[in-house]
């Protein structure tokens, strides 16, 4: 009995011993790979090579088991909320999921597609522009005079166009974000063949200066169209082979996504809206009950979309950069938040925007930053009066007032993980006051006549 005493002694002391070693092991693995996914190590070469190969932070993160297991308890938890919807609506309504709202939301959709495709052939005019310019066929500046003067009858005209057809919010959302994203693809072309003319004349020493003007050609502007990208390089990193089953599977997140997102808008969100319309109470009261399902559907559209149809669009056109987020569930600040959620635009905002103003205009880091800010704040509240019809600016102060306010806050003890958990609470409240207000301007523009001598924008009761 003893020396069975003395050997299960033993193992516990093995145990103790290999157990923490094991563990820290696992942890500096952990560790050195979120490193080399969130903040790889690389200097560019070339001012010019925004873009380099480099998977998406969450494909990586699921290699690990331990946050292979964390999406797949997120995934159990939305099936059984979808069957809990499903089976009610079943029980209560003789139906599996009522759709109606949704089919509502994408009516009209072949009026939409063919807006786009005006737009979509109307942006090759950009090229051919280009095309004549680099040849010596056009002068510069009456090639951007004609361009930019175009464009922006066409941001004026195209809302004019979505109402003539009724487009309901989610095919006008669809045109106002393809007009915006096709307008910042061809600013970038025609703002990076620019430098590279300069660079050319000048006998700058790069790689990519070389491949001017012969560039500028059909295959090369039809691949920058359907990349994931607003940034234009002369060349790209390109995977060597096309996996249709990851396709496949990225389109199928994407549109689960889709379809968890509409379930818990009509289950939660939905049935709060006639209490949006009432007296300030009521409204705090909906708004705080419609807090957490409005965030979640935020949480599944930044999956479906950010990740799973970008990443889905970067196999089919061999993108091989995969950096459309990084981590921005754990900024510390509001500042780190605005860049790590949509790095796909930020590199736009940071290239086309700051940069200029920083470096061609002389203005200061910190006035450049905030004029950055605001056009980014104006785009967006551009891209919601097109979906919506109306205009009432709730998202452009949420953005300037609570949002430099956070912004300033945040910068008090840098680094304390406190401020992770302050975000993600202002996210959640963030997400139901909006789509509180938004039903409430809804509703009141769409069904009523009061003119509300209370609403300022974010003060609407």
């Amino acid at each position: 009995m003893y020396r069975l005493k003395n050997i299960d002694s033993n193992l516990n002391d093995i145990d103790e011993y290999f157990e923490p070693q094991l563990m820290s092991k696992e942890h500096s693995t952990i560790n050195d790979l979120l490193n080399s996914v969130i903040f790889p190590e690389r200097i560019p070469e070339s001012k010019y090579e925004v873009h380099h190969a480099c998977e998406s932070v969450i494909t990586q993160l699921m290699k690990i088991s331990h946050f292979s297991t964390i999406y797949n308890i997120f995934a159990g938890i939305l099936i059984i909320a979808m069957s809990n919807i499903v089976v009610n609506n079943y029980l209560e309504n003789s139906g599996i999921l009522d759709i109606s709202l949704f089919l509502w939301c994408f009516g009209n959709i072949t009026y939409a597609v063919c807006i786009w495709f005006v737009l979509f052939i109307g942006s090759w005019f950009a090229f051919g522009l280009q095309y004549l310019i680099s040849f010596g066929f056009l002068s510069r500046k009456i090639a951007y005079t004609v361009y930019y003067t175009l464009l922006s009858l066409v941001l004026y005209y195209v809302p004019s166009v979505i109402t003539y057809y009724e487009l309901p919010p989610a095919s006008a959302a669809f045109v106002s974000c393809e007009l915006v994203r096709l307008a910042m693809k061809n600013h970038s072309f025609l703002m990076v063949n620019r430098d590279l003319h300069k660079d050319k004349v000048n006998n700058v020493s790069d790689r990519n200066v070389e491949y001017y003007p012969k560039n500028v050609n059909w295959k090369n502007y039809w691949l920058f169209l359907w990349v994931p990208t607003l940034i234009y390089q002369p060349k790209y990193p390109r995977t060597n082979r096309i996996r249709i089953g990851f396709v496949i599977k990225m389109f199928l997140d994407a549109f689960l996504s889709l379809a968890m997102v509409y379930a818990i808008f009509v289950a939660y969100c939905v049935p709060m809206f006639p209490f949006f319309t009432k007296d300030f109470k009521t409204l705090m009261l909906a708004v705080f009950k419609v807090m957490i399902p409005s965030l979640l559907f935020s949480i599944l559209g930044f999956f479906g979309l950010l990740h799973s149809w970008l990443n889905a669009f970067a196999e089919l056109t061999r993108f091989a950069d995969r950096r459309f987020y990084t981590d921005w569930w754990n900024s510390t600040n509001w500042a780190q938040y605005y860049r790590r959620w949509n790095t796909v635009v930020h590199n736009f905002l940071k290239t086309h925007l700051f940069m200029v103003l920083y470096e061609d205009f002389r203005f200061t880091k910190g006035s450049s930053m905030w004029l950055t800010f605001i056009a980014s704040a104006i785009v967006h509240e551009y891209i919601v009066a097109i979906a919506l019809g109306f205009y009432k600016p709730i998202l452009l102060i949420m953005f300037l007032l609570p949002g430099v306010l956070f912004i300033y806050l945040t910068k008090l003890f840098v680094g304390w993980r406190g401020w992770n958990i302050f975000m993600w609470t202002m996210l959640i409240i963030g997400h139901g006051t909006l789509l509180g207000l938004y039903y409430r301007a809804w509703y009141r523009h769409y069904y009523t006549d009061i003119v509300d001598p209370w609403y300022y924008g974010i003060i609407y009761v």
